[in-house]
């Protein structure tokens, strides 16, 4: 897809959520690893921004839907999105993309290898030119 690291580092950014942080998007892949609450955070960390600290510190333990990951660790994240090697990288014979979906705004589908199968509303379906 091409994003650039600013989509992946927005991607796991912490986000405040009505009266709870929490990422919807990095929450499907990491869940309960980046637990953030006043009992417990990912190894017991502080390396919050100030507002996302205070916030963690001051709500129930009781919040294991909270979710925050900490600055070294979007760091150790950004680093391994920056040196993955996208060559050992298969690309898919199938692609399907929600339209709705922010980070998606920049992706890059190469049309000179796919063809576009559907496109409607909310979805979007790429095929790879040699299966069309």
């Amino acid at each position: 897809m091409k994003l650039e690291i600013l989509d992946f580092q927005n991607f796991i950014k912490n986000k405040k959520r009505g009266y709870r942080y929490l990422n919807e998007d990095a929450r499907l892949i990491y869940w309960l690893k980046y637990q953030a609450n006043s009992s417990i955070t990912f190894k017991d960390s502080i390396d919050f921004d100030e507002e996302v600290l205070k916030h963690i510190e001051e709500s129930s333990p009781y919040y294991s839907h909270q979710f925050a990951i900490p600055k070294f660790e979007q760091k150790r994240l950004s680093k391994l999105f920056k040196e993955y090697d996208n060559n050992i990288f298969k690309d898919p014979d199938l692609i399907i993309l929600n339209k709705n979906h922010y980070i998606l705004d920049n992706a890059k589908i190469n049309l000179e290898e796919y063809c576009t199968i559907y496109n409607q509303k909310l979805l979007r379906v790429y095929l790879k030119k040699n299966n069309c």
